[in-house]
């Protein structure tokens, strides 16, 4: 019962988190590696591979085989085991065991070993990078859905400051101090604010259904992530590495650089295979055979005293003088089992050399096609060490950018939350009118979406060089 338990949790466990109340980035980023079909491949991928290796490994040894045979056979035919006719139905048994294995062959066989084994480790690299790239996805979807979550909550805001301007200027309309019109722009800026709120909320729907599928699970209207207090923003992070240093630090170490190179590495290794078809191939091989048949008799040889009358006494002619001469009997009886198998017994070995003359071309086409992999692979070396570089040199330009940019959004919005605070006292004494403060409202919160926006960009592309650098991604946040 408790492996049951056991069993159920392991099973569920992905559904179970999703179906709290909150998920936080780390509960996302393990239901995504679990529930991912891609990397599931993957892994299926390495595991196939490890599978080869351990068969390449096996080349070194002999192979080794037992045969057996059990048959019945009628009319005329040759009894291979006494070389003689027979016309009788008989039954025969054939065993044998043998072993070959091969002595040279130009290090083909260690050649493949070994490049079976790159193969494994480049599937290896290769399940990791298919792993980054869903953390990274889940990251940048976390984070799409508290941007858009505090943007609602902005939203709301403003709505609140609407609703409560408007319920300010209906009392002043009822004592003569503001205009039917400037009701009217009022009640419009509060329509506005609530089908802004409206289309985010939808934005955050769809927000979450692009995590929820990321994560592989059914999509939940009551599906949320954890939403900390704050995000804890710092700038101080990364002020003295550059694009090219990081670049320097990392580039033998990111798993699709290490791949790349593993795959030029197995390339070489091809070429080498694929010269060995010009080479002999020396083999040996060896056998233990018997067998048995129904229709052998074991022949036995008896001897016997055969008497003979050659003549009579001279001096007694009643008496008959007799010779004795030994002669051969031959019986035939049946051959036990046992004794055929042991009297049948027998041995080979033999040396089997192979030297290619020619081949219609197999051997030259084998080696033109692996050098254009090899070409091929160091290419693609080179392109994924290309695209790394570019990678990163984007990813710095977006981080300082996304920085500068934050830094002046947050002025920014002190700014406007400074003009908006002095128009809101001159409009609470007639100074300015609603269409002004209307105008200072609108310049607060599109200051306030600009400054959600911004710190959110800036976080993610901070997360992006821990991501490059080998760092854990994780947010400034406790549940």
């Amino acid at each position: 019962m408790q492996f049951l338990s056991f069993l159920f949790i392991l099973l569920f466990y992905p559904v179970l988190v999703f179906c709290q109340n909150s998920l936080t980035l780390n509960d996302c980023i393990q239901i995504a590696l679990e529930n991912n079909i891609e990397l599931n491949q993957q892994k299926l991928e390495t595991a196939n591979k490890k599978i080869l290796l351990r068969e390449q490994e096996q080349q070194l040894y002999p192979s080794i085989n037992a045969n057996g045979s059990h048959s019945y056979n009628w009319g005329r035919a040759i009894d291979p085991f006494t070389n003689q006719f027979t016309n009788n139905r008989r039954r025969t048994n054939n065993f044998s065991v043998s072993a070959q294995t091969t002595l040279f062959q130009s290090g083909k066989i260690k050649n493949t070993t070994a490049q079976s084994e790159i193969d494994y480790e480049a599937a290896k690299y290769n399940e990791e990078i298919v792993r980054q790239d869903i953390i990274l996805n889940v990251v940048a979807a976390y984070l799409q859905i508290l941007l858009v979550q505090e943007q609602v909550s902005v939203a709301k805001n403003q709505i609140e400051r609407s609703v409560k301007q408007l319920e300010d200027a209906e009392e002043k309309f009822e004592v003569g101090i503001l205009s039917k019109a400037e009701i009217i722009q009022l009640q419009a800026q509060k329509i506005a604010d609530i089908n802004n709120a409206r289309n985010l909320q939808s934005d955050l729907t769809i927000a979450k259904l692009s995590l929820s599928q990321l994560l592989n699970v059914p999509f939940r209207n009551d599906f949320s992530v954890y939403k900390p207090d704050s995000l804890y923003v710092d700038l101080l992070d990364y002020e003295t590495l550059t694009a090219q240093t990081l670049y320097s630090e990392i580039e033998a170490e990111r798993p699709e650089v290490v791949s790349a190179a593993l795959n030029k590495e197995a390339a070489n290794l091809g070429v080498k295979i694929a010269k060995a078809e010009y080479s002999p191939t020396l083999t040996v091989s060896g056998s233990l055979i018997s067998g048995y048949s129904s229709t052998s008799s074991l022949r036995q040889v008896e001897v016997l005293d055969q008497y003979d009358v050659i003549g009579f006494l001279e001096n007694d002619p009643s008496t008959q003088v007799i010779s004795t001469e030994p002669t051969q009997a031959f019986n035939m009886s049946d051959y036990p089992f046992a004794d055929q198998l042991d009297d049948n017994f027998s041995q080979s070995i033999a040396l089997s050399l192979s030297i290619p003359i020619y081949n219609n071309r197999r051997a030259k086409s084998l080696v033109g096609r692996a050098k254009i992999n090899q070409q091929s692979a160091e290419l693609a070396e080179k392109q994924t060490l290309n695209q790394l570089r570019e990678e990163i040199e984007g990813v710095f330009v977006d981080f300082q950018v996304s920085k500068n940019n934050y830094l002046s959004q947050k002025e920014n919005l002190f700014y406007k939350e400074t003009i908006y605070r002095n128009n809101l006292d001159k409009y609470d004494v007639g100074l300015i009118n609603a269409f002004e403060i209307l105008q200072s409202q609108a310049d607060l919160s599109q200051a306030e979406s600009d400054y959600v926006r911004s710190k959110y960009e800036y976080v993610f592309n901070s997360k992006l060089i821990d991501f490059y650098m080998g760092n854990p991604i994780t947010l400034n946040q406790t549940k």
